[in-house]
């Protein structure tokens, strides 16, 4: 797990340096360039019972889950919801996956559809087309009953 933790903060790191080069449009200098050198050094991993804290400058990145349990799998990432805890509603990605995304700021919020349990944007666009469908046909239904 100490090697995914690495990674995690090399994706933090990542994203810090995308930020302070407006997304490399300009060179890295001074203030943020002695910022990007101590990104590391400026974060404290702590592990707790349940949960391994990540703090960056004294202020908590976020939580990543220890062991499987009842409502998250081990490695899960979630957002802090105070200094000691975990926002519990859901994950917001897992260490052990590849294709987490994550910002230097903390974990990614959620996406309104992932929190409804719309994993998969095909089905938000086939619910859209009904939704939009009979608005129209109640749209529609009134304007022809008005002229008749």
């Amino acid at each position: 797990m100490k090697t995914e933790i690495k990674t995690l903060v090399g994706k933090m790191k990542k994203d810090y340096v995308k930020f302070a080069t407006a997304n490399g449009g300009k060179e890295l200098t001074g203030y943020l360039a002695d910022q990007v050198d101590r990104f590391e050094k400026n974060i404290t991993v702590t592990s707790g019972r349940k949960y391994i804290k990540i703090v960056r400058e004294n202020c908590v990145w976020g939580f990543v889950v220890k062991e499987d349990g009842p409502k998250f799998k081990k490695g899960d990432i979630l957002k802090a919801a105070g200094f000691n805890s975990p926002a519990t509603n859901r994950a917001r990605g897992n260490i052990f996956d590849d294709d987490y995304t994550v910002r230097w700021t903390g974990p990614l919020y959620l996406k309104w559809w992932k929190a409804w349990g719309l994993n998969n944007m095909t089905t938000f666009e086939n619910i859209m087309i009904i939704f939009l469908t009979i608005l129209n046909l109640i749209i529609w239904g009134t304007a022809l009953w008005q002229h008749t």
